[in-house]
Formats: structure tokens, C-alpha cells, sequence
């Protein structure tokens, strides 16, 4: 009787073994297509933020924007991101000199630029930009550059971090004046 005891018991242990097992594999499968779902429509959530409420830049391409043939050079794009960025940063109340005074830097680690029209001497352009908080310490910025008739002619997506400014370490919790400026530009212009 006692060998059956502990046989039944054996058996007792082993299917809560396997359910534990089933339990933790499910809830994997339930978090990954969770996180998957959310990294897949990224993109269509920042695309409609941008048409919700986005930092605007007008520009005008200037003769010193261009290639010889007058079509906007392609470093050209990154000047005006750059600029589109301090502008919004200034708009929340923090200025670029503020971070750099305060003894931090926000280089750009990543950059996609897409290119779908030419943008020629004399065109307005209006650069129309969301902000969102990325993966670990990222803060993405995606900008669309818009014709007169509102058509996309480039978009991009620049990654930002936060890094000290003597010994260049990446900072991951960011000061609550820096959280708070970063923070604003996620809603968007008031």
C-alpha cells in the first residue's frame, strides 16, 4: 500500500510539474505576441500621433541646401532635423545649452531617412515631428517633410540618448528637469 502511496503521489507531483510548465509556456506565448502586437504597430501609433498634434518646422530649401543640380543635398535633412529638435526642446521650456551646461549631451545613435520626392531650391517644406519614448534609455523622434499640398516627401526616425558629458556614459534615468522637458514633447505642442 505504501509503494502505491508514493507512486500516487510521484504522479500527483508530475502533473503539477506539467501544469506549472503549460502555465509558464502560455503566459510566454500570451507576452511575446503581446509585445510583438506593440512592436508591430509602433509605427501606426507614431504616424498617428503625428497627425494629432506634431512639432512643425517651416523651412525654405536655400541655394546652400542644394546639390549643383539644385536638388536638396542629403545632409541637408539632418541639419533640419537637428534644428527641428532644439526648436521643440525650446518650445518646453529647455534649451540644448541648458543639457550641455548641465553636464550632458544628446547624440543621435541611430538615423533612417526615406526618400520619396526631391526637394528642389526655393521649395516651403514643413517639417511635421512626434516624439516617443523608445526601447531602454532611446527617445525616437519621427518626422515627416511635407510639400504644400501636404504630401510626404521624406520621413525619418532618429534615436537619441542621454550620456554624461565627461565620460560619455550613457544615463538611464534622466534628470527630472530633462524627464520633465522630454516628457512635454511626447503630448505634443499646447
Amino acid at each position: 500500500m505504501r509503494n502505491g502511496d508514493e507512486g500516487s503521489q510521484l504522479i500527483f507531483k508530475c502533473s503539477l510539474y506539467f501544469i506549472e510548465s503549460i502555465t509558464i509556456v502560455l503566459f510566454s506565448i500570451i507576452y511575446l505576441n503581446y509585445r510583438g502586437f506593440i512592436c508591430k504597430n509602433f509605427k501606426n501609433i507614431m504616424s498617428q500621433n503625428l497627425h494629432m498634434n506634431p512639432w512643425v518646422l517651416r523651412k525654405t530649401v536655400l541655394p546652400q541646401h542644394t546639390d549643383h543640380a539644385g536638388v536638396m543635398w542629403h545632409g541637408s535633412y539632418l541639419n533640419w532635423l537637428e534644428e527641428a529638435r532644439i526648436n521643440a526642446l525650446s518650445s518646453v521650456g529647455l534649451t540644448y545649452k541648458e543639457i550641455s551646461q548641465a553636464g550632458f549631451e544628446m547624440p543621435v545613435v541611430e538615423v533612417k531617412i526615406k526618400f520619396k520626392s526631391p526637394l528642389f531650391h526655393g521649395d516651403q517644406v514643413l517639417l511635421e515631428s512626434a516624439v516617443s519614448k523608445g526601447k531602454g534609455p532611446r527617445w525616437q523622434f519621427e518626422t515627416n517633410f511635407l510639400n504644400d499640398s501636404s504630401k510626404v516627401l521624406a520621413n525619418s526616425n532618429v534615436d537619441l540618448v542621454l550620456i554624461n558629458k565627461d565620460d560619455f556614459t550613457l544615463i538611464r534615468k534622466e534628470p527630472d528637469f530633462i524627464f520633465r522637458a522630454l516628457s512635454y514633447l511626447i503630448e505634443g505642442p499646447q
